[in-house]
C-alpha cells in the first residue's frame, strides 16, 4: 500500500514539474514572438498567467480573443496583439498537426474532425503567406494602370496596409521560426507525457485514444473526464503561479520604492 502511494505521489511530482516546463516553453515561445517589441518580462508574465486561465475558463478557444486584448494593451498596438496570436497559434497548430495526424490515419485509422479542421488552419494560413506577395504585386499593378476613381485610391490603401502587415509577420518569423517550431514539439511531446502521469496519478484511464479524445474536447462542448480533470487542475496551478508572481513583482517595487526614497535622502 505505501509503494503504491509512493508511486501516486511521485506521479503528482512529475506532473506538477513537467506542467511547468510546458508552459515555461509557451511563455517562451510567445516572448519569442514579442520579442522586439521590448515588452517587460514582468508585465508578460502576469498577463501569459491572466490569457491562459481565461482560455481554460472560456470554450473553443474564444479566450483567445482576451489574449490578442491584453497583449495589444502592453504593446500599445492592436496589431501586434492579433498577429503575435496568429504567429503563436500557426506554430503551436503546426507542429500538433505534424503529430496528430500521422497518429489518427497509422492507429485510429481515420481523421477526426478536429484534425481535419487543424490541417486546414495550417494550410490556410500557409497559402496566404506564400501567395501574398505574388497577388499584391499583380493587384498593386493592375489597379494603378486600369482604375483611378476613388475606390482605387482605397483600394491601393488596403493593399498597403496588408502588405505592412505581412511585413511583419515576415519580421515575427525571420530567424526564428525553428525555435518556434521545436518549442511547439517540445510544449506538445511534454504535455502528452504530462497528461499520462497526472491520469496515472489520479486513476483516471488513459491511453492514446484518451490522449487523441483530448485534443478533441476543443471542439467538444462535452469534455472527457481526463480532459475535465486536467483543465481544473490546470487553473489552479496557474492562479497559484500567478499570484506567486504577482507577490515577487509587488516585492520588488517595494523594494525598489525603498530604495528611491534611500537614495533621495
Amino acid at each position: 500500500m505505501r509503494i503504491y502511494v509512493s508511486f501516486k505521489s511521485l506521479s503528482l511530482t512529475f506532473t506538477v514539474i513537467g506542467f511547468g516546463a510546458v508552459h515555461l516553453m509557451k511563455m517562451m515561445r510567445m516572448y519569442l514572438v514579442l520579442l522586439e517589441q521590448r515588452v517587460s518580462f514582468k508585465k508578460f508574465v502576469l498577463a501569459y498567467f491572466r490569457t491562459t486561465i481565461a482560455n481554460l475558463l472560456i470554450p473553443f478557444k474564444i479566450g483567445e480573443l482576451y489574449r490578442i486584448y491584453v497583449l495589444g494593451k502592453i504593446t500599445g498596438n492592436k496589431q501586434v496583439g492579433l498577429f503575435s496570436v496568429i504567429v503563436d497559434r500557426f506554430f503551436d497548430t503546426l507542429a500538433l498537426v505534424i503529430i496528430l495526424i500521422p497518429f489518427e490515419l497509422l492507429v485510429r485509422r481515420n481523421l477526426s474532425f478536429p484534425a481535419v479542421a487543424l490541417l486546414g488552419f495550417v494550410l490556410i494560413i500557409l497559402f496566404g503567406y506564400r501567395m501574398f506577395p505574388s497577388a499584391y504585386e499583380y493587384l498593386n499593378h493592375y489597379i494603378i494602370v486600369n482604375k483611378k476613381s476613388k475606390r482605387s485610391m482605397a483600394a491601393l490603401k488596403s493593399l498597403e496596409v496588408l502588405r505592412a502587415l505581412y511585413q511583419y509577420v515576415l519580421d515575427l518569423v525571420t530567424g526564428r521560426h525553428s525555435l518556434l517550431t521545436l518549442l511547439s514539439f517540445g510544449v506538445w511531446m511534454t504535455e502528452c507525457l504530462v497528461l499520462y502521469l497526472f491520469a496515472d496519478a489520479f486513476g483516471i484511464p488513459c491511453s492514446l485514444e484518451t490522449l487523441a479524445g483530448y485534443i478533441s474536447s476543443i471542439f467538444s462542448t462535452s469534455p472527457s473526464r481526463l480532459t475535465q480533470s486536467y483543465t481544473i487542475f490546470s487553473i489552479v496551478v496557474l492562479l497559484i503561479g500567478m499570484l506567486v508572481s504577482a507577490c515577487v513583482l509587488n516585492s520588488k517595487k517595494h523594494e525598489e520604492g525603498k530604495k528611491g526614497e534611500k537614495s533621495s535622502l
